[in-house]
Parts: C-alpha cells; sequence; structure tokens
C-alpha cells in the first residue's frame, strides 16, 4: 500500500508539473504570437512608408530633371541674348565710328 499511495503521490506531483509546464509553454506560445502580429504590422507600417518614400523620391526627380532641363534652356537663352548684346554693341560702335567720320568729312569739306 505504501507503494501505491507513494505512486499516486509522485504521479499527482508529476501531473501537476507537467500542468505548470504546459501553462508556462502556451503563455510564452501567446507571447511569441502577439509579438509576431507586432511584427507583422510594423513590418507593413515600414513597407507603406517605403512605398511612399520611394513616391515622393519619383517626384522629386522628376522635378530636379524638369528644373534641369529649363536651367539648360535659359542658359541657352542667356549665351543668345549676350551675342545679340555684343553684336548690337558693335553695330553700335561702328555707327559711332560712321558718325564721327562723317562730320569729319563735313567739317573738312566746309
Amino acid at each position: 500500500m505504501y507503494i501505491v499511495v507513494h505512486a499516486n503521490n509522485f504521479l499527482l506531483f508529476n501531473r501537476k508539473n507537467h500542468a505548470h509546464a504546459i501553462e508556462s509553454i502556451e503563455s510564452t506560445l501567446e507571447a511569441e504570437q502577439r509579438g509576431k502580429a507586432d511584427a507583422v504590422r510594423a513590418k507593413k507600417k515600414l513597407e507603406g512608408e517605403i512605398n511612399e518614400l520611394e513616391a515622393a523620391l519619383d517626384g522629386a526627380n522628376r522635378g530636379r530633371m524638369e528644373a534641369e532641363k529649363n536651367v539648360k534652356k535659359h542658359q541657352q537663352a542667356i549665351a543668345e541674348l549676350r551675342t545679340q548684346l555684343e553684336e548690337e554693341h558693335s553695330a553700335r560702335e561702328e555707327a559711332a565710328k560712321q558718325v564721327c567720320q562723317l562730320h569729319l568729312f563735313r567739317n573738312s569739306c566746309s
């Protein structure tokens, strides 16, 4: 009888230990599941933010390319205006020389 009581106590003790171990494992599993769900939500949020940043970067690159195109267009216009200004300045100097020569010619003929 002593052996039976001792065996029953041993089985009861083991059953309680196993029940406690199962509860601990279940608790750990639930915590890991919550952690995984949080990680999945964070990943989705970060992926959304990455998509938004990529879209913003694409827009910024398009804007930069358009600005560079406008800068080149304005630089070309400036170069053309400088050439035109130099030509007009040369023409003005030439006209001034001709006026001066005309005045000298008139004065020498009088």
